[in-house]
């Protein structure tokens, strides 16, 4: 199977059990490698057969600096199935086949560097996806007791009021966002009455926030 990597990837975000992990950012490194033919795109030049490296970049910050998490392993389940799950309206990528990942906290501890180091396939991805209100989908990637991760996809029309304590990374479509264009790559950090209204192909959303 063919390799998509992305390695030498710093972040600097809040993430440790700690007091002052909470209160301060420290990098982490990751390196991210995702497994799916890359035979139909090097022939055709399509990049929805393949996967954007830049968007899994974009992807994985978000996770990592609005999640404020705890513990390393609930950053890498939560990444793990955002990136296996099935492209979801307006995402315009290949299904991955397997991912592995690697998170280490290179400044923590003085002599050694701290890491997790996860591999999962695609079958192993389910995120127990519901219906919160007409056309609108959530999936679960991590919850814990104070913060989560989740996918929300929005079909054609449809309306979704966020809560609060989210902030949302839209990796598919377009719409609006309390009436303005709101589409593709484009983050929106915690706010009080957010309304997501999808454009005519749907959206696809990352949220993550407090539980």
């Amino acid at each position: 199977m063919d390799t998509i990597e992305l390695t030498s990837f710093r972040v600097d975000t809040i993430i440790g059990l700690l007091d002052a992990e909470q209160r301060l950012s420290q990098p982490i490194d990751v390196e991210i490698a995702m497994d799916l033919p890359l035979e139909p795109t090097a022939s055709t030049g399509d990049l929805t057969q393949s996967i954007d490296y830049a968007a899994v970049q974009a992807w994985f910050t978000t996770l990592a600096q609005q999640g404020k998490w705890r513990l390393l392993e609930s950053l890498a389940m939560a990444t793990c199935r955002l990136l296996l799950a099935p492209p979801g309206p307006g995402e315009a990528r290949a299904q991955l086949h397997a991912v592995r990942l690697s998170i280490r906290k290179p400044t923590i501890l003085d002599g050694a560097v701290p890491g997790v180091r996860v591999a999962r396939e695609a079958a192993w991805c389910d995120l127990k996806e519901r219906e919160l209100s007409a056309g609108v989908t959530i999936g679960t990637l991590e919850k814990t007791p104070v913060q989560g991760a989740w996918r929300i996809t929005l079909e054609p029309g449809a309306v979704f009021s966020v809560p609060p304590t989210w902030s949302l990374h839209v990796i598919g479509g377009q719409g609006t966002r309390d009436g303005r264009p709101f589409g593709y790559r484009e983050v929106s950090a915690r706010m009080p009455s957010q309304e997501i209204r999808a454009g005519e192909a749907g959206m696809t959303l990352l949220a993550v926030g407090a539980g």
